[in-house]
């Protein structure tokens, strides 16, 4: 004897997908704030509970909007978007290398996606040289007679500079 009951069970995909946009491309000094816009979707068949979005570089990230029902699910095709910031610090500037940032995006329906920021750090290592005469702007002195200036540098870019050497042709022992 035997008996059967036939049932039908759809299996919806959970999906969700997460972008991350910087609203610079670069910076250059210690200070400057960049601003990151994460999106989270759900690519999937199914709602979505329990977003969980970590962005360890960005301690301010924030809900700014998406929830259109306001029903706390992340709906079939629905966006969150979320905001904040990171201020650029001096180890930045002096590292010389982008500020990579990375989201990670979960639910307890889904796995997790992340999604990669870099901003370009630019330095600019400039010097400034200037010569002047020691007391009044110019000087008057007899052949052979010796002559007093100061040589001022000044480093005046962005970043720290070494082996920075100065000469001057006509004082060999500068």
């Amino acid at each position: 004897v035997s008996d059967s009951d036939p049932s039908r069970v759809d299996v919806l995909l959970a999906a969700l997908n997460v972008t991350k946009q910087a609203d610079v491309l670069s910076v250059d000094a210690a200070g400057d704030v960049i601003t990151y816009t994460v999106t989270v979707e759900n690519t999937g068949e199914a709602a979505l509970t329990n977003i969980v979005v970590d962005d360890p570089l960005v301690i301010d990230l924030a809900y700014v909007s998406g929830d259109t029902d306001l029903d706390g699910k992340l709906d079939v095709t629905e966006e969150w978007i979320y905001t904040g910031t990171y201020t650029v610090t001096q180890a930045d500037i002096d590292a010389a290398v982008p500020i990579h940032n990375v989201v990670t995006a979960d639910s307890n329906e889904t796995s997790s996606d992340t999604a990669e920021e870099n901003v370009d750090v630019i330095i600019i290592p400039a010097i400034d040289i200037r010569k002047n005469a020691e007391g009044a702007d110019t000087q008057q002195i007899l052949s052979g007679g010796t002559a007093s200036f100061t040589i001022r540098v000044t480093n005046s870019g962005d970043v720290a500079l070494s082996n920075v050497t100065v000469s001057d042709a006509a004082a060999p022992g500068c």
